[in-house]
């Protein structure tokens, strides 16, 4: 079950607000980040790309579910995941670059990594 069924518990309903949700943020800027495409979504976020205007790089973005924004064991549980992440260096898991927040939404900004998302590692973000 994703978090987006959890937050609602009508599938249809729940993947058409999911779509809504992510058009809405192709294009938006968070700090010196803009979020130029979906990369996908499950249980624990949304990853976006987008595009880092202050090193000139492209990065991943993951969201923790609106859904999760006022659940105070999700947003520890998101953050530990931070933690480990940056614990951790290894070439199939993602570097993450930084844990943030733009008001009420809490993010990881995270390596981009290209290849097929198919059976990736859950802590690394791919490009199509």
């Amino acid at each position: 079950m994703s978090a987006h069924d959890v937050s609602v518990g009508q599938s249809g309903y729940l993947i058409e607000s999911a779509r809504i949700s992510w058009f809405i943020m192709i294009g938006t800027r968070l700090a010196h980040y803009e979020i130029t495409n979906h990369l996908g979504s499950g249980g624990m976020g949304d990853v976006y790309q987008a595009t880092d205007s202050k090193l000139g790089r492209s990065v991943a973005i993951k969201f923790l579910p609106e859904a999760f924004t006022h659940d105070a064991e999700r947003a520890a549980r998101f953050e530990r995941e931070a933690r480990v992440l940056a614990s951790l260096n290894h070439s199939n898991i993602a570097a993450i670059y930084g844990l943030e927040e733009s008001g009420d939404r809490k993010f990881l900004v995270l390596e981009l990594v290209g290849g097929d998302a198919g059976g990736a590692h859950p802590a690394r973000a791919f490009t199509s």
